[in-house]
């Protein structure tokens, strides 16, 4: 209930507003019944009471938006930490050197895993420099992306290593 001398909000209960001291209107008292034990919408209300229960909403303000926007985007891509995001790109380009072991002749095989390792292992070192960068820099994100490239990085030279094994038993042994 607002109060008729200051406008000052109160509970519905009080017969004083609490903020300047001046007696509040008595509300009318109503036979208890079924409506006593449920809250009235809100439709039903004074206009005053109504207009307290509604919550109030803040305009957003646009540099208040541009941040929520470039935090969004900079989670997704991590535009700040371009050591992140190379790494994670490199990582995942390597892994397609794994299968050069099904190309047809053995100089492509060695050219494919020897490209393949380049990217791994520039991946690995990128990666490693993007989550010590995101370290420092919070606001740079992206140390997922760099734990990825790193992942991808190693999967894809264990892979090679194992898969050279197998091709170098399979071509060697096997005739």
């Amino acid at each position: 209930m607002r109060c008729p001398a200051c406008e000052a909000s109160n509970p519905p209960a009080a017969s004083h507003c609490e903020e300047c001291g001046a007696q509040l209107p008595a509300r009318k008292p109503r036979a208890p019944g079924k409506e006593d034990l449920e809250d009235p919408p809100v439709a039903q209300l004074a206009d005053e009471d109504a207009k307290e229960l509604r919550p109030r909403r803040r305009r957003p303000v646009e540099e208040d938006l541009e941040e929520v926007d470039d935090d969004t985007i900079s989670t997704i891509i991590p535009y700040r930490n371009p050591r992140a995001l190379a790494s994670y790109y490199l990582g995942i380009f390597s892994l397609a050197s794994v299968l050069s072991f099904w190309l047809p002749k053995e100089a492509l095989i060695i050219a494919g895993l020897a490209m393949g390792a380049v990217v791994a292992m520039l991946a690995l070192v990128l990666g490693i420099m993007g989550v010590r960068y995101s370290g420092n820099d919070p606001g740079a994100k992206g140390g997922g992306h760099a734990v990825i490239g790193i992942v991808c990085a190693i999967i894809t030279l264990l892979g090679q290593a194992v898969g050279a094994v197998i091709y170098y038993f399979i071509n060697h042994y096997a005739k």
